[in-house]
């Protein structure tokens, strides 16, 4: 009797053990991609820092590259204001616009240089969720540590190149890469 116990717990054992793996293995990967919705809302109380977004009366316009859910994380903001900056504009697409935008959020991790020299060609603020992007030179990245904390970091050679005027308080909250 206690040998027919023994074998149904170590079945049992192994079929949880079994639905755990497979549980795992089946979720996806968050890797250093921080969640669409807080990769925004932490990317606007950024971006709302900067003098030149901050003072923009009409507002400013963020165009999503590649990525379906941060566009629509973003337009979950429209008409909100962070400090004096307003979000009037969110367009997406999977090719560069035509017109710069005031943000451009890099989520087509193919066309990272191609973005890249658009936003410093065009003086518009380059941003991901995706921490190894930085050391491509995206200028904010809004990404998740090991951890599944959330880091904000400032790429500021990016953003002499890109035209932004980075504000002191910014480098308050954000970890700055040179």
């Amino acid at each position: 009797m206690t040998g027919n116990v023994c074998v149904r717990q170590r079945s049992r054992f192994l079929i949880v053990a079994a639905l755990i793996l497979t549980v795992f293995f089946c979720l996806p990967s968050r890797g250093d991609d921080a969640l669409p919705h807080v990769a925004v809302s932490y990317g606007l109380k950024v971006i709302s820092l900067q003098r030149q977004f901050s003072s923009k009366s009409e507002g400013i316009t963020v165009y999503v590259l590649g990525d379906s859910n941060v566009a629509k994380a973003f337009q979950n903001h429209i008409n909100e204001t962070y400090g004096t900056m307003k979000l009037a504009k969110v367009l997406s697409g999977d090719e560069l616009p035509e017109d710069p935008p005031d943000v451009l959020f890099i989520g087509d991790k193919d066309k990272v240089d191609q973005a890249i020299l658009y936003t410093r060609q065009n003086k518009v603020l380059s941003m991901a969720r995706n921490d190894r992007l930085l050391t491509r030179g995206v200028t904010l990245v809004v990404s998740a540590t090991r951890d599944g904390d959330t880091q904000i970091s400032m790429n500021m050679s990016g953003a002499v190149l890109e035209g932004v005027q980075v504000n002191p308080a910014t480098l308050k909250v954000v970890r700055v890469a040179k």
